[in-house]
């Protein structure tokens, strides 16, 4: 049994030294009249008594305690931390162990005790500690720390920016896995209804791109760009692929307006209907901009360069630019975009575990998701919004 005497407690020195960090046991005692520790760095604040007081032992010694001060815990209950101020503690160097006195946690909280475990429970009813039974003796441990420090913050802010960092690993996913810088400056800028204000900028590693998109160093292309949309258009056939689509496709066909970045997706079973895609393209952009497409760029490929192709564009006053053979670094806007598409695609793919022979499906939802983010433009909105004018 412990006793402690009463005596006047008159500050003669305020104490400021601070124990951050360390782990404590107390061992909770019914027959303790007050709160006892044996280290004096474990205060948050505390004062010297000018007249020491008298701690009377249950074996009939008697020690004396020289402070008084606050003790400030985290007590981790379950996956939860629970902030504790414990007051009025007494320092008495000489104790074997940190005693928490039962009588004086009882007045403002209540112990259950089951079995070999004794929760504390908080006016609330939350439980604020859970001290454990051995060799007959309650024990419970907490870490320290400083007075200033609010656990329970820094466990917040720690658990809003993990899910900043969800919000924004699940955008990149549903974006195609779209290149972090991007998606931010897509978010920043409000450039897409219903995407977050803002996102985490912390630097995120996703395991699927570094696994999906390498590629080799860029080549620098010096050729004109487009002033408007349609001035200029570039295509490339990609293709045959060793997995023939669903629907027997074994190519796709990319179509991308210079200036808006817009892209459009054919996918196709054969090289022969290249011209049927390009025509359709062409009638439909233009009817629905009321534009003229002026110039097509392409690489050398007999799909492009052939009588049929090459009537059906001199008779709407289109040219052609097709690149020299074996330089296709100089159509390298559209195959460029081939491989960010079949980037995204694989990364879509293996998101969804799907199998192969859907790639087709997987190179147009691509190809949808890259209109609707940001690229490579004069003007820093979105390919969809450059051309069609209103925001997708």
């Amino acid at each position: 049994m412990v006793n402690v005497n009463d005596g006047e407690t008159v500050s003669s020195e305020i104490c400021n030294e601070v124990y951050n960090g360390n782990e404590v046991t107390w061992v909770l005692d019914s027959g303790c009249t007050d709160h006892i520790i044996n280290n004096d760095k474990y205060f948050s604040e505390c004062i010297i008594l000018k007249t020491p007081n008298n701690v009377k032992l249950g074996d009939g010694r008697t020690l004396q305690a020289t402070k008084i001060g606050t003790v400030l815990c985290n007590f981790f209950v379950y996956d939860k931390v629970s902030t504790v101020t414990i007051k009025n503690v007494f320092f008495v160097e000489e104790m074997n162990n940190n005693l928490l006195s039962y009588s004086k946690i009882t007045k403002n909280n209540k112990i259950i005790s089951e079995a070999d475990v004794s929760k504390i429970y908080n006016k609330q009813d939350e439980i604020i500690g859970i001290a454990k039974k051995r060799n007959n003796l309650y024990y419970i441990k907490c870490f320290l720390v400083q007075k200033e420090i609010n656990a329970n913050v820094i466990i917040k802010n720690k658990v809003e920016t993990e899910n900043k960092m969800l919000l924004k690993e699940k955008w990149h996913r549903t974006l195609g896995h779209i290149n972090f810088n991007s998606l931010s400056k897509l978010c920043k800028s409000n450039l897409v209804e219903n995407l977050p204000e803002n996102l985490e900028n912390n630097f995120m590693r996703c395991a699927i791109c570094i696994e999906n998109k390498m590629h080799n160093l860029p080549f620098q292309n010096t050729r004109s760009k487009a002033n408007d949309i349609l001035e200029i258009i570039h295509t490339d056939l990609n293709g045959p692929h060793s997995t023939v689509g669903s629907n027997g496709e074994k190519y796709f066909l990319t179509i991308v307006d210079d200036y808006s970045k817009l892209i459009k997706v054919f996918c196709i079973k054969s090289k022969d209907q290249v011209f049927e895609c390009l025509s359709e393209y062409i009638n439909q952009v233009e009817n629905i901009s009321n534009k003229k497409v002026k110039k097509v760029r392409c690489d050398n490929g007999k799909e492009y360069i052939n009588s049929k192709c090459l009537t059906f564009l001199r008779e709407r006053g289109i040219s052609i630019d097709p690149c020299p053979a074996y330089v296709h670094e100089l159509n390298g806007t559209a195959e460029r975009l081939n491989r960010s598409i079949m980037d995204m695609a694989r990364c879509l793919m293996a998101e969804a575990k799907i199998n192969r022979c859907y790639w087709p499906e997987a190179v147009k939802t691509a190809a949808f998701l890259k209109n609707r983010v940001l690229a490579n433009t004069i003007e820093r909105l979105t390919p969809y919004e450059i051309f069609f004018r209103k925001k997708p």
